[in-house]
């Protein structure tokens, strides 16, 4: 075949500017290749070092307790908590497992397991109901009956952007695989539900409210999955508000009614669990970095019978094993792991104390209310301006002042998104800024970079509470994030 014709008047690039040229591309692919191996690495032998021995083990469930367990897909229930659903059937306990997507969303999956090329919408809601049979199934294995399990039929990959973006249902998400912005699975909780951050809410508060918990599990805020840390933002919101009601509702000098235990369970976090496989002698400790933060960690330890039997429930996600075995084996250990984490608090402080006037010295006294492990994502300094160590955040009577720091001085080149909730639930959601030295603002909000870190002024939100996450991006590459985290007035 031949090669297109050279039109005349059309510029040609001399041979040895192309040779440069793609010298160059090659050069900078081979540099990122680098830099990710090397980041792979060095992740890796820093969760080699965190042993789980030392954690405190995890209660036993007891017949009085009452266990719902939040999965963002299916297989995510299993692979995080096989063990404590098998103890807690044994027990009598009563269990409920709700998934809130049907894992309608990966492709390289639903093409293997369809054996087509490229998958169309309706095939991708057929690999949804396949996901949903093996989940039936899995849970079996673990003594959870078909009656304890939900499937709510949200979009896989698009609780995010619920969580951030489509709040409310005249702005729906819509889905980028099924193409659809309504639940279409006839056994979802809420039928033809709305794809949108609203409509979630309403579907986990009545949750709560129907099983009244003792104890509820999800995943842990700083997992790298979008799925993952929106079911944490979504299911821990629904928490802070029955808290709150408990609260309000008892009489004074009386204490309020118990709230639910949540424990806090983790699948993707960087090169974890390391090492990656099947290693059922093993202990699974938690990732390095996440064990520096406001995390503690406590292990629930596995019979052998109870490893055997999570490896058969594993195996029953044949559409996952077929495409990612070996990640999924990984969580056969002699133990899983699940995590508390309390809010934290907003500093209070006289009118006028902040300025935002690159003096970061107001600050000097103003606790860190997010800690952010450095170096969880890229060792190296290429991305270190984006690498969050911590968010320190206070209030006077008029704004909320926010101070995010990073491992290395501000930089032009990566954009640093600032996200807040206010609670209780305000009809428009979460709201964001994108802080970027030239960058124009929202009239509302004051920021001012200064050497490593943005200290930021916004309208104080409505309400006793705000949910604050922050992610830095070089482009549409993310560099780092924070694990949202609900923060309380002192």
């Amino acid at each position: 075949m031949r090669g297109r014709r050279q039109t005349a008047g059309e510029p040609r690039i001399p041979l040895r500017k192309r040779v440069v040229l793609a010298r160059v591309v090659v050069f900078l692919i081979a540099l990122a290749v680098i830099v990710v191996v090397s980041a792979a690495n060095h992740n890796r032998a820093e969760n080699r070092r965190v042993e789980a021995e030392d954690l405190n083990v995890w209660p036993a469930p007891k017949a009085s307790d009452r266990i719902l367990i939040f999965a963002p897909h299916c297989d995510d229930e299993t692979l995080g908590l096989s063990g404590y659903l098998q103890k807690a059937a044994r027990a009598g306990a009563e269990v409920r497992v709700v998934f809130m997507t049907n894992g309608d969303g990966f492709a390289w999956s639903a093409e293997r397991q369809l054996r087509q090329f490229r998958v169309r919408p309706e095939g991708f809601v057929e690999f949804g109901k396949e996901r949903q049979r093996e989940a039936l199934a899995a849970l079996a294995e673990s003594g959870i009956p078909n009656r304890s399990v939900l499937f709510l039929g949200y979009p896989d990959r698009g609780l995010a952007p619920m969580w951030l973006h489509n709040w409310r249902p005249e702005k729906p998400y819509r889905s980028r695989t099924t193409g659809h912005t309504r639940s279409p699975y006839e056994d979802s909780y809420t039928p033809r539900a709305v794809y949108c951050g609203e409509s979630m809410m309403k579907d986990v508060r009545r949750l709560l409210r129907e099983f009244e918990p003792t104890q509820v599990f999800c995943p842990h805020p700083n997992e790298d999955h979008p799925d993952h840390w929106a079911t944490y933002a979504f299911v821990t919101n629904a928490l802070h508000e029955r808290r709150r009601e408990a609260r309000r509702a008892v009489l004074p000098l009386m204490a309020p009614p118990p709230s639910p235990v949540q424990g806090l369970y983790i699948i993707h976090r960087g090169d974890w669990p390391a090492p990656q496989g099947y290693h059922p002698t093993l202990d699974l400790a938690p990732p390095a970095g996440l064990m520096e933060v406001d995390t503690r960690w406590k292990r629930i330890p596995l019979t052998p019978e109870e490893e055997r039997v999570k490896r058969r429930a594993i195996a029953q996600y044949r559409s996952q094993t077929r495409v990612m075995n070996r990640f999924l084996t990984s969580f056969i250990r002699t133990n899983e792991i699940v995590g508390l984490r309390a809010p934290g608090r907003i500093t209070e402080v006289p009118d006028g104390r902040i300025r935002i006037d690159g003096d970061v010295g107001d600050w000097t006294d103003i606790p860190v209310s997010i800690h952010d492990p450095a170096e969880d994502s890229l060792p190296s300094d290429f991305g270190a301006s984006g690498d969050i160590t911590g968010i320190s955040v206070a209030q006077d009577s008029r704004r909320l002042y926010v101070r995010i720091q990073t491992r290395k001085p501000i930089s032009r080149r990566v954009a640093y998104e600032l996200y807040w909730h206010a609670l209780p639930d305000q009809p428009t959601g979460t709201k964001g800024v994108t802080l970027g030295i030239r960058r124009k603002l929202p009239a509302a909000v004051h920021a001012a970079p200064v050497g490593n870190s943005w200290e930021v002024a916004l309208p104080l939100p409505p309400g006793d509470a705000v949910f604050l996450g922050v992610q830095c991006r070089y482009g549409r590459f993310t560099l780092d994030k924070s694990g949202w985290r609900i923060l309380e007035a002192e």
